[in-house]
């Protein structure tokens, strides 16, 4: 499992540090902290965490603010993926992603081998690409029920009419595909031109298993480097499916960190 500490506030709000295997992540004012948020209510070091690769644990060091974990004050306490940290008036969160030997990064249903060195977990969300862009490139994962009598042929249909609707200036492509873990699957791309003169590039992998459909999207822009548009094709060709609980062989389970 790796552990990373985020900011959700302040001058360096979305900022992550990296909370490896017997690291001290220290947190204050002094320069002498690992993070020193631009914070006068924090102390020079208002709080620490460490990890076994396991757990996470959390010691507060100040005397004046304190800290507080999920809205409760702290003084040495074990954190859980998504626990929210306040330190003075900035506002943290533990993330976890499973850290597995093929470098594989899981998100609900789907799986994508290799990616973890490029790409970070949105909690809730799907997978955000951690190198240089000119905006945010995302990869966004929704899952559902597929509609009743729907086979996911007449699902992406629909999907195009909507596209049609809201992104009439848009051109789409669809072509077939194969993802493993899932009965049936296509793939879309989506051009569609933007006010500013920038073109946004959607590429969409739809995958069923048995009355569950998912969707997989990534969006950056066309004038991204190619680096970044070979990134995400290598994840998205990467992809693998399951609906929860029909696990995909190999993938591992989703750690909790005991209290």
């Amino acid at each position: 499992m790796k552990f990373f500490l985020e900011v959700k506030t302040g001058s360096q709000a979305g900022k992550r540090i990296d909370v490896g295997r017997g690291m001290a992540v220290s947190v204050g004012r002094s320069r002498a902290a690992v993070l020193f948020p631009e914070d006068p209510t924090m102390s020079g070091l208002h709080f620490e965490i460490v990890s076994d690769g396991a757990n996470v644990g959390l010691k507060n060091h100040s005397r004046t603010n304190g800290t507080q974990v999920n809205g409760r004050s702290a003084g040495t306490v074990v954190l859980r993926p998504g626990d929210a940290i306040r330190a003075g008036g900035t506002q943290f969160v533990l993330l976890a992603v499973e850290d597995t030997p093929s470098g594989d990064l899981t998100f609900q249903s789907w799986r994508f081998a290799g990616a973890a060195s490029e790409w970070q977990v949105i909690e809730g969300q799907g997978l955000r690409y951690t190198g240089q862009t000119a905006a945010p490139v995302t990869i966004m994962a929704i899952e559902e029920p597929l509609p009743q009598n729907h086979d996911l042929e007449k699902y992406i249909d629909i999907q195009l009419l909507l596209f049609r609707e809201r992104l009439p200036q848009a051109e789409m492509a669809k072509r077939d595909i194969s993802v493993p873990g899932s009965d049936a699957s296509a793939a879309l791309t989506v051009r569609t031109p933007l006010n500013d003169g920038h073109v946004a590039l959607q590429r969409q992998i739809y995958a069923c298993a048995g009355k569950t459909v998912g969707i997989a999207t990534a969006t950056a822009l066309e004038a991204d480097s190619a680096v970044v548009h070979e990134a995400i094709e290598a994840v998205l060709n990467s992809a693998a499916f399951q609906p929860k609980g029909e696990p995909l062989q190999g993938q591992p389970t989703q750690a909790i960190i005991p209290g």
